[in-house]
């Protein structure tokens, strides 16, 4: 609907790094279809639980709608968690796939070790 009808609004937000970012709805529906897609060449079936561990920005917006658009499941984890709760959430979520900010990766979003279902982990990185 947004793409259709609102596709040249601005959408404007804060990176993680600190600076501005300025996209349109249209920009948005592509990127988001990209995620899809992304998940699709990973043969993340339907149904499986996406986590992300990040701050709200317009990459989460993206996967908010790549990932549910998919057919999967966004599980959102609350960064503000110690890493071994956090652990144990996704764990016990099952989830297949964690996306996080880099800020978090020191915070243990970088050890595959602690998350026993995994199947890839995706962390935002400036482009």
């Amino acid at each position: 609907f947004a793409e259709k009808h609102h596709g040249d609004s601005e959408i404007v937000s804060r990176r993680v790094e600190g600076d501005i970012h300025r996209y349109a709805w249209a920009d948005v529906a592509r990127r988001s279809r990209q995620v899809a897609n992304a998940l699709d060449a990973q043969q993340v079936p339907q149904g499986a639980r996406i986590a992300t561990l990040a701050w709200n920005g317009y990459r989460h917006l993206e996967l908010y709608f790549g990932v549910s658009g998919s057919g999967r499941v966004l599980h959102t984890m609350n960064p503000r968690l110690h890493p071994e709760q956090l652990a144990w959430i996704a764990n016990h979520a099952e989830d297949q796939v964690l996306c996080f900010d880099m800020t978090f990766f020191a915070a243990g979003a970088g050890r595959p070790q602690t998350l026993q279902n995994h199947h890839a982990l995706c962390g935002f990185v400036r482009r």
